[in-house]
């Protein structure tokens, strides 16, 4: 479990949230496979 805490402009009035790293990897591979769907291979850098 990971607790990211948020550092807010609303008084705390946004919750912290709690993830676990099975959230994260889902994640990282829809954002890996929306990547990909864009042109974008495995190894290789994006430009800034």
């Amino acid at each position: 479990m990971l607790t990211f805490e948020h550092l807010s402009l609303d008084g705390g009035a946004t919750p912290d949230e709690v993830r676990t790293y099975a959230d994260l990897a889902r994640n990282a591979n829809r954002i890996a496979a929306g990547l990909v769907e864009l042109g974008m291979e495995p190894g290789s850098a994006s430009r800034s």
